[in-house]
């Protein structure tokens, strides 16, 4: 991007004239993730700042001297091999007669230029703050609630129960950013000149035109899967840029900082939105966590001391009910359920 791509981006002028707090968060992002920007980003911060400056109202009787002293100031003698010609009017010289102004247009033109170049501007927000202002939309979901919408892109999105995601209502800038925060499926419309990206938990996926899926719902980290397409990861660890191909996906534990990338079965991943619950080797804790987001509810356990799962099953459109009166009747232990609250007893 060039700076002119700055200075005619109304969200970026309006950030520069009013920053608040939503926008710098936002810009501080997409700095972290452009750094090559950032020389073009601050010329054209410069340039709009630079426009911006106080009226400065000389002392009373200021202007009246300086106009006064220039005025009776003898004019200047040149020093020439040959004499300038000069356009004469009558007897008079036009030069002569309009000397005088000519020097007073001449000295005011170059001090309004000096006084624009060197008058300290308003305005000290430092290179990291700079950041696009723009309205921003927010979209959520409760336990137990899936939502589906469209990006101002066309792109289209999959939100999964607990979840969040924020994105700018109009994507001006040279990427389009959304954060992210729990899961969600995305179906990335192609634009080769504004990349997509999506920042969750510090980690930045990037696509021009794919498929993919997202989810924050583990060790403080993030699963990046992808179905279709190519996308770059980028992670806070300070490590290289990992590129994956569809059926590869990247796991980065956000406790070890580490990275690890391995082949997924797509019918894993997809599952949630078609409405299937799918547990493969799921530990107690993973099979209570996934159905107190899906269903809403909150479950309580009683002497599951020393309880060790690795339960596989499939549950598809299913009650709440069904789902533990089948896990029940396997893994041996009652339930019960009390509106939002279920009690599991082993």
């Amino acid at each position: 991007m060039t700076a002119k791509d700055f200075l005619t981006n109304h969200n970026f002028i309006k950030w520069v004239n009013h920053p608040d707090q939503e926008s710098d968060t936002y810009w501080k992002s997409w700095m972290a993730v452009n750094p090559e920007h950032l020389p073009q980003l601050k010329l054209a911060r410069e340039l709009l700042l630079r426009a911006r400056y106080e009226d400065f109202e000389p002392r009373l009787g200021a202007k009246q001297r300086i106009l006064e002293n220039i005025l009776n100031s003898p004019l200047p003698v040149p020093v020439q091999a040959k004499p300038i010609p000069r356009y004469t009017a009558g007897n008079k010289d036009i030069w002569q007669r309009a000397g005088q102004l000519t020097r007073v247009a001449a000295i005011l033109l170059v001090s309004i230029l000096l006084g624009w170049l060197t008058f300290p501007y308003k305005g000290t927000v430092s290179p990291e703050a700079l950041v696009v202002q723009t309205a921003s939309i927010a979209k959520s979901t409760g336990p137990g609630e899936k939502l589906q919408f469209t990006l101002p892109d066309g792109s289209s999105v999959w939100l999964n129960s607990a979840s969040e995601m924020s994105f700018p209502e109009r994507f001006d800038g040279g990427d389009r950013m959304v954060k992210l925060t729990g899961e969600a499926f995305f179906e990335v419309k192609k634009d080769s000149l504004r990349p997509f990206k999506v920042m969750t938990n510090g980690v930045v996926t990037t696509a021009l035109g794919t498929s993919f899926n997202v989810k924050t719902k583990f060790h403080d980290g993030v699963k990046v899967s992808l179905l279709t397409g190519k996308v770059k990861v980028k992670a806070p660890s300070g490590s290289e840029d990992v590129f994956l191909d569809p059926g590869q996906e990247l796991l980065y534990n956000g406790q070890q900082e580490n990275i690890t990338v391995r082949r997924f079965e797509p019918m894993e991943v997809t599952a949630w939105r078609e409405g299937r619950i799918l547990f493969k080797e799921a530990s107690l804790p993973e099979v209570v966590n996934y159905l107190e987001d899906w269903y809403g509810v909150k479950i309580h356990l009683q002497h599951a001391e020393g309880v060790d799962w690795e339960y596989s099953g499939e549950y598809k459109n299913q009650t709440l009910d069904n789902v533990l009166n089948s896990l029940s009747y396997i893994q041996k232990f009652k339930y019960s359920i009390q509106d939002k609250n279920v009690e599991i007893k082993f």
